[in-house]
């Protein structure tokens, strides 16, 4: 992803189009047995993916997203730091703010 080796995403999209962005089996997380120091979903000072509002039938007002837009960035309790993009256009419904507390579930398979 943006020309860093092995930082691949996964994309699993149901029949509805709602799509859904994971880390791939190959990517250095966990490949590598890395444990996972925090999550920040604070993309920038004027804007945060928790700060993302949903309403009615159609989800309207959710942040609209491009190819290679942040959604949140993973540190590592070596310091290395992830940025995790959406690797397509949409707009975002819901983040996971499950893994804010548990980190670790980034980790599980299911």
């Amino acid at each position: 992803m943006k020309g860093k080796p092995c930082e691949d995403h996964c994309i699993l999209q149901h029949s509805n189009r709602i799509c859904l962005v994971t880390l791939a089996d190959t990517h250095p997380i966990l490949q590598s047995g890395r444990t996972i120091k925090s999550i920040n979903y604070q993309i920038s000072n004027g804007c945060s993916r928790l700060n993302n509002k949903v309403s009615g039938k159609s989800k309207r007002g959710g942040q609209f997203l491009t190819d290679f837009a942040p959604l949140c960035r993973i540190t590592c309790t070596d310091e290395t730091e992830y940025t995790i993009y959406s690797c397509i256009r949409g707009r975002l419904l819901e983040v996971n703010e499950s893994i804010l507390e548990t980190p670790t579930l980034l980790l599980e398979k299911v």
